[in-house]
């Protein structure tokens, strides 16, 4: 049996950077949910960039949600579907990579 995952809730932010990675933290009650590592094929604009987008993904998962509510389920639209799979992902479940 899988259990659907179900992420820490947003807000996230963006806290500061350490020698080696941008922490990311939970808004809310300020303990890390994630390190952007920066390595050595990613300058640190990427690096940080990366860390930006993490940071909003609570949001952008509720924003994706609130479409297909508002859309109706099940492929009501072409971008619902893209919505629907991308919602499964982000939370564990198997869906297919899609190209957006």
């Amino acid at each position: 049996m899988r259990i659907e995952i179900e992420p820490c809730p947003g807000p996230w932010h963006v806290s500061h950077e350490s020698l080696s990675a941008f922490v990311i933290v939970d808004t809310k009650d300020g303990h890390p949910v994630a390190e952007v590592l920066r390595w050595d094929g990613a300058s640190r604009t990427e690096s940080e960039a990366n860390a930006h987008l993490i940071a909003a993904s609570p949001e952008m998962l509720v924003a994706l949600q609130v479409l297909v509510a508002h859309h109706g389920e099940s492929g009501a639209c072409e971008n619902c579907k893209y919505a629907e799979t991308v919602i499964a992902r982000a939370k564990g479940r198997k869906a297919p990579q899609v190209q957006g």
